[in-house]
């Protein structure tokens, strides 16, 4: 069956979106989704210019709406957004449809980091990946997990050095995160 994401608005002045109009847009996307056959992902991403951050209300505006969509956890965003632990504990991990991971060596504030700071997985990573996917399994979670770099310098990868990175970052996971 197909896939889909559908990524939260981002607002060019940080304002937010109005809880109405969200929901009429998922309410909207539902059946076409549907009727494509796809299953709709929410993600809530953690640039403090964004509309939507929280997972914890992504998965509210969800059920709210009455769609079958599920949340897709992002190990960036869930970094960026500085009340995203304390949400945490309230999202029903049987929503999460997808958890995107990706890492960031790069020390400046988290506010101030973008797509192009996110590379495979490292030891040196800032996210908390590995606490992040621990903490997602000791709640239950057994979904799928999907790498998600956007360092401009992945664009210059040969075949063979996607198959290392990915390789390495799979061991770290699982060298680390058991």
């Amino acid at each position: 069956m197909a896939r889909s994401r559908w990524c939260s608005a981002r607002s060019t002045d940080g304002s937010a979106v109005s809880t109405d109009e969200t929901l009429s847009a998922l309410r909207e996307l539902a059946p076409l989704f549907s009727f494509y056959g796809i299953h709709g992902l929410v993600e809530p991403l953690g640039f403090p210019q964004s509309s939507l951050r929280s997972a914890a209300q992504a998965q509210t505006l969800i059920h709210d709406a009455r769609v079958p969509f599920k949340l897709l956890i992002d190990t960036f965003h869930h970094h960026l957004y500085p009340q995203a632990d304390e949400a945490f504990s309230q999202l029903e991990i049987d929503a999460i449809g997808l958890v995107h991971l990706s890492g960031v060596e790069d020390t400046r504030p988290r506010e101030e980091l973008t797509d192009d700071e996110r590379i495979m997985l490292t030891p040196r990573d800032r996210l908390q990946t590995c606490e992040q996917v621990k903490n997602l399994e000791a709640r239950g979670y057994q979904g799928v997990y999907a790498f998600e770099p956007f360092a401009p310098e992945l664009a210059n990868w040969r075949e063979d050095d996607i198959r290392r990175e990915v390789e390495q970052s799979i061991a770290l996971i699982q060298q680390l995160c058991a």
